[in-house]
């Protein structure tokens, strides 16, 4: 019977339940065999309740509750309760009732037990949407996973839990005898005294699932499922539990140490394996540089972990063999890239070698005179100057990328450093402005400072 104080509190709403449970973490709630008439239940605190033999008639309103590990065993439930996106982990629903008049005529003013209706039909297809409509948001919105958890198992409708996601849910002594569970999330799923024999568990996630005490004389681990395990004789009582408890790991030790592009490698490595070699069911745990760096991995099966080792170690070596070969490619292009640049600007003309090139440039269609004989207004430094620094704003207008206007900013120090008469300098600022530069400069400079230009970036 339901604990009259505690029905008390609850009659004073949420937020006096939330903080009453907040006081009395340990308190064990039962609510049960209540009468719960209509009431709004949002954001309600129900871990670890006990419902069995409730009554919620109405609109009862769980959206957002958390009722971690509560029971609802043999409830009665309206069909306008809602658990729109209720935290519903390691929760009870066997043998539950609902009053199926809104939902059938055939039902009408009549109580059914869902263990035993005969859903068929256009019947069935009600009870479907009214699970996706009741559970939206939650793991029993899946109108299979809600079947299996009010059977107990899977009864001769529920053949197959294929890719289902049964993560946290209480399966406590259930029958998966011969159940497809190929690609099934059971983290976490509470598995124990259940009778898994003839099972197909082939890519399912196992991380953390508890299986003390499961009964289990043989599975499938293949992907036909076809291939069972042990091929010619039973698991002894104890064996599987022993065996599979706990995914079977292994680590790879980073004997030359750890860089950052290793997480990035190690992930391109498990897709490689897992490529190759599906039943493996690799994957990447976590990374440790303390002590020895290493990199820990899960396999599916004991016997698949030095097999999977082989794969890991033999892929990431060879990547790295690659990597290494390519950067040290790499360098020497550089260094051979480096070498050129400098010759070409050991034999760039200086600014005062221009001044001898010829009496006469054009200067946007108009004639000038340089040169020894130079009667034109400034200096060679100063129309430098000058054409660097609308080059420098044309520049500015047209970049697009980051190394356009990377080159931007090396032409503006180019211009300053010939303002202050630092040939030197310019040429180090315009040594690898690039074609952008050369571009841009077709139409804002003089013929004079478009050679230079080419002189110094090109080797022209």
């Amino acid at each position: 019977m339901a604990n009259k104080e505690q029905l008390a509190i609850l009659e004073q709403g949420v937020a006096a339940w939330n903080k009453w449970r907040e006081e009395n973490p340990d308190t064990k709630i039962d609510l049960s065999g209540a009468r719960l008439n209509g009431l709004d239940f949002r954001r309600a605190n129900f871990r670890g309740t006990d419902f069995t033999g409730a009554k919620f008639v109405g609109y009862c309103n769980f959206v957002d509750s958390d009722l971690t590990g509560s029971t609802f065993k043999g409830v009665f439930i309206d069909e306008s309760i809602r658990f729109h996106q209720a935290n519903l982990s390691y929760t009870s629903w066997r043998n539950i009732s609902i009053n199926v008049e809104s939902i059938h005529k055939k039902y009408s003013h009549n109580t059914e037990n869902f263990y035993e209706m005969g859903l068929c039909g256009e019947n069935e297809l009600k009870i479907f949407k009214w699970v996706k409509e009741t559970f939206k948001e939650t793991l029993l919105s899946d109108y299979d996973v809600f079947m299996l958890l009010v059977h107990g198992g899977c009864c001769n409708k529920i053949l197959s839990l294929k890719g289902k996601n049964l993560k946290a849910t209480r399966l406590v002594n259930f029958d998966l005898r011969g159940v497809d569970l190929r690609e099934t999330n059971l983290l976490q799923a509470d598995l124990r005294s259940a009778d898994i024999t003839g099972a197909k568990l082939y890519g399912s996630a196992r991380e953390n699932w508890i299986i003390d005490g499961i009964r289990c004389d043989y599975v499938y681990w293949d992907e036909a499922g076809e291939q069972r395990t042990p091929p010619d004789r039973d698991f002894r009582p104890g064996e599987f539990e022993e065996l599979y408890k706990q995914l079977p790991t292994f680590e790879y030790i980073f004997e030359q140490g750890f860089t950052p592009l290793d997480p990035l490698i190690m992930d391109r490595v498990v897709q490689a394996v897992n490529e190759r070699h599906k039943e493996f069911s690799l994957e990447l745990v976590n990374f440790d540089k303390r002590g020895e760096p290493h990199a820990t991995f899960t396999v599916c099966r004991l016997d698949y972990v030095d097999a999977a080792r082989k794969s890991v170690t033999e892929i990431y070596e060879k990547t790295i063999e690659y990597l290494m070969q390519e950067n040290e490619e790499k360098n020497r292009l550089i260094e051979r890239q480096n070498n050129f640049i400098d010759q070409l600007i050991k034999k760039t003309p200086s600014i005062e070698d221009l001044k001898k090139m010829g009496d006469t440039y054009n200067n946007y269609g108009q004639t000038g005179a340089m040169g020894k004989n130079a009667s034109a207004s400034g200096n060679t430094f100063q129309q430098i100057t000058a054409d660097l620094s609308r080059l420098h704003e044309e520049m500015q207008r047209s970049a697009k990328t980051p190394e356009q206007r990377a080159a931007a900013e090396d032409v503006a120090k180019a211009a300053q450093a010939a303002q202050q008469q630092n040939e030197p300098a310019v040429r180090q600022h315009l040594k690898n402005v690039g074609k952008f530069t050369l571009d841009c400069a077709k139409t804002v400079v003089t013929d004079v400072t478009a050679e230079y230009l080419k002189k110094v970036t090109l080797g022209m």
